[in-house]
């Protein structure tokens, strides 16, 4: 588990964990499911991640999208579809990917914030729990089928954050 997390099993919920930071008094919520993905390994990380930031006036949802292999793709677009034909594309400023070497992987990875247009077509997306497949495309194209557990994990924090947070405050 990453330092400073707390999970949230004594309201019900012992999958969503959160972790408060005094200096820039935000709170993030997380899927425990996350943290136990190895952020080094491609075949067990999830490309993708929903989060939260909570503020004293906002809650933010945001998307982070990790490409995981042994080459640089460069990646600048994201896209999810679904076998009914619903897609979501995202297109990443380059200023909010990072890239890093570390041992003998590399990682790109892009955090943005989720604006509603993106999350309605994303959720319509993931209602096909079972056939959810996603792209990075760059310098060249990588293709992932998103695990029914993915999907459930990423569904959660959507309904966590419409169902459970608001009654936190």
């Amino acid at each position: 588990m990453t330092s400073g997390y707390v999970d949230l099993g004594e309201i019900g919920e012992p999958n969503i964990y959160k972790k408060y930071d005094n200096f820039r008094r935000l709170t993030y919520y997380r899927h425990s499911k996350f943290f136990e993905m190895a952020p080094m390994v491609k075949e067990i990380v999830s490309p993708i991640e929903i989060y939260l930031v909570k503020s004293d006036i906002i809650t933010t949802t945001r998307i982070k999208f990790r490409y995981v292999d042994n080459y640089w793709i460069f990646f600048n677009e994201v896209i999810l579809i679904n076998s009914e034909g619903d897609r979501v594309f995202f297109k990443i400023d380059p200023v909010n990917i990072s890239r890093i070497a570390q041992g003998r992987g590399l990682v790109e990875t892009a955090d943005i914030v989720l604006s509603l247009e993106k999350e309605l077509e994303l959720r319509k997306v993931l209602n096909d729990k079972e056939n959810v497949k996603m792209r990075f495309s760059g310098n060249h194209d990588d293709d992932y089928k998103l695990s029914s557990g993915v999907v459930s994990y990423l569904i959660e924090m959507f309904e966590f954050r419409d169902n459970i947070l608001p009654k936190l405050q």
